[in-house]
């Protein structure tokens, strides 16, 4: 009896554990699918609980689901999105130089083994869909690690639709820390510590 718990074939084995801690991780996946779907095709959508569930543990699960959310989540059309400006944003943005040295860094933010000309098409997408935004809406000023964000974004939905849902997130829930200055958000610092302090 000993040696069979020493192999790990008793019932109290760490195998047996995670054959059931899988089970169940499976079957909530599952029951999570289901309520997302369910609240995609509610009549209208049900915005609060697609909202509840992605900020629950495991968010939105895949990016099928998130590309189907997301618009939802931010009530943009999916279906119709803007096109992409024509202009050369480029030469025209004061923040230009520092769009691409953060793009230029953002190295590991692209999923591994992606081949590099296709990351780098889609780093020159990244910077288009900033410097539009910006040029869009100059009230919006650009911050290190606001890339971060847009790539999210890009990776999951592509160019157009990223480009609408980013720029509704820029002018709408991060407009704040999109001001000249930190002056109206530098108080949420102070929760910072606290935060960090009870993990």
């Amino acid at each position: 009896m000993a040696l069979r718990s020493a192999q790990g074939d008793g019932p109290t084995s760490g195998h047996w554990d995670g054959g059931a801690e899988k089970a169940d991780f499976n079957a909530k996946r599952k029951k999570k699918v289901a309520e997302i779907h369910q609240a995609l095709n509610s009549d209208p959508t049900d915005v609060a609980a697609l909202r509840r569930m992605a900020i629950s543990e495991g968010g939105l699960l895949t990016d099928e689901i998130r590309r189907k959310v997301w618009p939802k989540l931010l009530n943009v059309n999916a279906n119709d999105p803007p096109p992409i400006s024509g202009k050369n944003l480029r030469q025209m943005s004061k923040d230009y130089q520092q769009v691409l040295l953060d793009v230029r860094r953002s190295l590991r933010r692209f999923p591994p083994g992606m081949p590099e000309e296709q990351r780098e098409g889609l780093q020159e997408e990244l910077i288009d869909i900033i410097l539009l935004i910006l040029e869009r809406n100059p009230q919006l000023h650009y911050y290190q690690g606001y890339h971060d964000i847009v790539v999210t974004f890009l990776l999951v939905v592509g160019e157009r639709l990223a480009t609408s849902l980013v720029e509704k997130l820029s002018t709408h829930h991060l407009r704040d820390f999109m001001d000249p200055t930190m002056d109206n958000t530098k108080h949420i610092l102070n929760y910072l510590m606290p935060i960090i302090d009870q993990c």
